[in-house]
């Protein structure tokens, strides 16, 4: 996959010069800017979606058609909110080593317990494999109160096994790049996707590490299962069935994109029972576990992190294809798109898709974007300097969204979500 390069400039020569603490000056004032543009980004999110509060939530069944229960859904939107039929797409994201780095989580907790309580690490490790417990399906699902209570009575310490488990950060280990496509996704493409985390363990552990970050705040939805992902996404399905002439019992369901770091996922999903109208995607991140596993998947869209946060930039990459009226509605298209730097060009500069506000025409001309009259580089659009000079993109100084500028340009949104 192509990395879309920024001009060289006599700025970026003066940045090599700066000194580490005016470096991390910078940096940090980055970030501030980069965490307003998403809480506002979220706030107008809000807005629209009119979400369920948290306290009226509940996890409702999801029954297979042999009539078993395979999973929970709750439901951050009303379903009525989305008209069947209405929607281009379908964006089912995995929750582990995707949208949050729970490799990474799981050896920092392991550690910590280990460096406090005075017990190996080893051990600690070993009472993590014991916790995992064979549920009905044969499948191994990891129980956290059993491990927390076994670390306990092994260390003869539950006082500071408790500190340690209270002060558990989690929305540390959200993937910022993976969470900054999604935001970019809810945001440009409104009413026209739908948005679901798609998660498989205990239900009660996976609900409360998600309810620790703000990641339900674009979703749609969050589906929970201990068994087979793949039926339960095609259980969900069920929600798009037709009854009206002449689309009688068919399923109308958008072009669904499914996104996993597990081989052994995304080989299951290649059995969907769904045509051309899907995208099996493999998220492919270092921290990962199981990256580098290779999977037998033909028509795989690997998305890999060939440069920093390049992965997560594939996902917007692969929703923004999929809304476009000029992208046939088919993996092997999307596919081909993906891997194709030429093809993606194309449907940059010819797109005719969305627009959230006023009507924003641009065009691609070299190393610049034309748009509005107003001609700006990839440089001076996310290095201007600190929030109060910065006057490009959809964010005022004040948090505020500019109105008629919308950052509907996709170069914006892939440098968004790359910082």
């Amino acid at each position: 996959m192509r990395n879309l390069e920024r001009p060289a400039s006599s700025e970026e020569k003066i940045e090599e010069e700066l000194t580490p603490e005016e470096a991390e000056t910078q940096a940090a004032i980055q970030q501030t800017f980069l965490v307003s543009v998403e809480n506002t980004l979220l706030a107008k999110i809000s807005d629209e979606a009119e979400p369920i509060p948290g306290k009226k939530r509940e996890l409702e069944p999801v029954i297979a058609a042999d009539g078993r229960e395979i999973g929970k859904v709750e439901r951050i939107r009303k379903p009525e909110q989305r008209e069947v039929g209405g929607q281009d797409l379908w964006l089912v994201v995995d929750f582990d080593d995707v949208l949050n780095h729970t490799t990474e989580f799981n050896r920092d907790l392991h550690e910590k317990l280990a460096e406090t309580t005075g017990m190996p690490l080893k051990e600690v490790e070993r009472i993590y494999d014991q916790s995992k417990e064979e549920n009905e399906e044969g499948k191994k699902v990891f129980r956290f109160t059993k491990f927390v209570e076994q670390v306990k009575t092994e260390s003869k310490d539950p006082k500071t096994v408790d500190k340690v488990i209270k002060s558990i950060d989690y929305g540390k280990y959200v993937d910022k790049a993976v969470k900054r496509a999604l935001i970019a996704s809810r945001f440009r493409f409104g009413e026209a996707i739908r948005v679901s985390i798609l998660t498989f363990g205990d239900p009660k552990y996976q609900k409360l590490r998600i309810d620790k970050t703000d990641v339900s705040s674009f979703a749609d939805d969050i589906i929970y299962t201990e068994g087979s992902k793949r039926e339960t996404l095609q259980a969900m399905m069920e929600e798009y069935r037709r009854n009206d002439p002449p689309h009688h019992n068919e399923i109308a369901a958008p072009f669904i994109i499914t996104v996993d770091d597990s081989p052994e996922q995304v080989d299951d999903y290649e059995k969907l029972p769904v045509d051309s109208r899907f995208a099996n995607m493999r998220f492919s991140h270092p921290q990962a576990k199981r990256y580098g596993k290779p999977h037998a998947g033909k028509e795989v869209i690997v998305s890999d992190e060939t440069a920093p946060n390049e992965a997560a930039v594939n996902i917007y990459k692969a929703t923004r294809i999929a809304t476009s009226q000029n992208a046939q509605e088919d993996r092997s298209r999307l596919y081909k798109i993906l891997h194709n730097p030429k093809d993606y060009d194309g449907i940059l500069s010819n797109w005719g898709g969305y627009q959230r506000e006023e009507d924003i025409r641009y065009q691609m001309k070299g190393k610049s974007i034309v748009r509005t009259s107003r001609k700006y580089t990839y440089k001076e659009d996310w290095d201007k300097g600190s929030p109060v000079t910065r006057d490009y993109g959809p964010v005022l100084p004040d948090g505020s969204l500019k109105k008629g500028l919308t950052g509907d340009t996709d170069v914006y949104w892939e440098e968004f979500i790359k910082q």
